[in-house]
């Protein structure tokens, strides 16, 4: 199997203006509670300030669900991160996990969504396509869906299906940075649903691999179920991705783990759907 860079996969071709987003069917039965057993590794922020509608809608931060036994049935599971308009990234757990796994081989019946309403342009929903696994031990993995999702262009803000493009940056130890997740915001609740939180990144350096931790901040915020796989961000246009969510403890102080989320700009990945 081939092992492209991220470079390589970006050049790739993509879908154009002919694309249309696909339309949940408000019938289905939608699962609102995080699967607490995919989620549980990387625990919506307890007590998480809901995200602006723009962000919501534009900002690149999505959801993912899957079909249970095939749909209609969709059932929440953890968070990710765009970083072009047809590919994210989020945490390998989230589909390594026995609840998901089967999404290796059927990646279509992934969903990844923005936003929270019910009819579009409120939300934005696109089916899996592609799932890759990095050649290395780091939690993340990267997806590609089968159709772009609309968002503001890098050159001149503009919403569309193509030119969105986040770069992938680092903080210094103890600057904050802007965290979300769709996962529970209280324990059993709040899941699919957009918060954030302002928390302080900590650089944990290790060989041959370092980390961000973080802390509850002074509102007890922190990542909980649902947030695997959910990013950090720092200013920029769109913000920059510095960390995903990966790993949480549960003993007091509690702390969160997030991947340097540059690495990926290193990282050979491996196709594992066929």
């Amino acid at each position: 199997m081939r092992t492209p860079t991220l470079i390589a996969l970006l050049l790739a071709g993509v879908c154009l203006l002919g694309c249309a987003a696909e339309v949940v069917d408000p019938e289905a039965e939608v699962d609102l509670q995080a699967d607490e057993d995919v989620g549980v590794t990387a625990q919506a922020i307890l007590n998480g300030s809901v995200a602006s509608t723009e962000t919501k809608t534009k900002g690149g931060l999505v959801g993912l669900w899957y079909l249970v036994n095939g749909g209609p049935a969709i059932k929440f599971f953890c968070s990710a991160t765009l970083i072009t308009n047809t590919r994210l990234i989020t945490a390998k757990h989230c589909l390594t996990h026995p609840n998901t796994a089967f999404l290796q081989g059927r990646p279509g019946d992934l969903r990844v969504r923005m936003g929270n309403g019910l009819q579009p342009p409120d939300f934005q929903v696109q089916n899996g396509k592609t799932i890759y696994f990095p050649t290395s031990i780091l939690d993340y993995a990267l997806v590609e869906v089968a159709s772009p999702f609309r968002l503001p262009r890098n050159s001149d803000g503009v919403v569309s299906t193509s030119g969105f493009q986040r770069q992938l940056g680092n903080v210094t130890s103890g600057q904050t940075v802007v965290c979300h997740g769709h996962g529970n915001t209280s324990p059993g609740s709040g899941a699919g649903q957009l918060h954030a939180a302002v928390l302080r990144a900590t650089l944990e350096q290790h060989q041959p691999f370092s980390w961000y931790t973080f802390l509850p901040n002074s509102q007890q915020q922190i990542m909980h179920e649902g947030d695997s796989g959910g990013g950090c961000l720092v200013a920029g246009t769109p913000p920059k991705l510095v960390s995903v969510t990966t790993d949480c403890f549960l003993n007091e102080p509690r702390s969160c783990i997030g991947e340097i989320a540059a690495y990926v700009n290193i990282e050979s990945w491996t196709q594992v759907n066929p």
